[in-house]
């Protein structure tokens, strides 16, 4: 049942299924399939979440190509999302940091610049988007 929230028609229903998936740390192949089609969402904060939720399931290399997909966007609230992503993977996204610092550049954002530079509270979450 959940899996069929992924293709709900309100994108805060999509979001909060990525979260969910992403919960369920399971690496079914009808779980990762629903995240990859919320990867390619047409929201960029549902893409941010299901880039996170991918990370989660194991699959980083997709996870990874929608967090830079959110990150050029252009969309500023989109892109503070995605970094909040890459900041609570931490070690498994340093690789992102740098596409995090190019596109707070592009859209001179400084928050999502004093973001890198804040260490995560111990149980930081995602939380929904603002």
């Amino acid at each position: 049942r959940q899996l069929a929230f992924a293709e709900h028609e309100f994108a805060s229903v999509r979001y909060w299924a990525a979260i969910g998936l992403a919960e369920r740390e399971s690496t079914d192949r009808r779980l990762v399939d629903a995240l990859r089609l919320l990867a390619s969402d047409r929201v960029a904060v549902v893409r941010a979440a299901a880039g996170w939720a991918l990370f989660a399931a194991g699959h980083a290399a997709h996870g990874e190509q929608a967090i830079r997909d959110v990150l050029r966007t252009g969309d500023i609230r989109a892109a503070e999302f995605a970094a909040r992503v890459v900041q609570l993977l931490g070690g498994e996204a340093e690789h992102l940091v740098a596409d995090v610092r190019a596109s707070a550049e592009r859209l001179n954002a400084g928050r999502i610049k004093r973001m890198l530079d804040t260490p995560v509270q111990s149980g930081g979450s995602l939380g929904g988007p603002e």
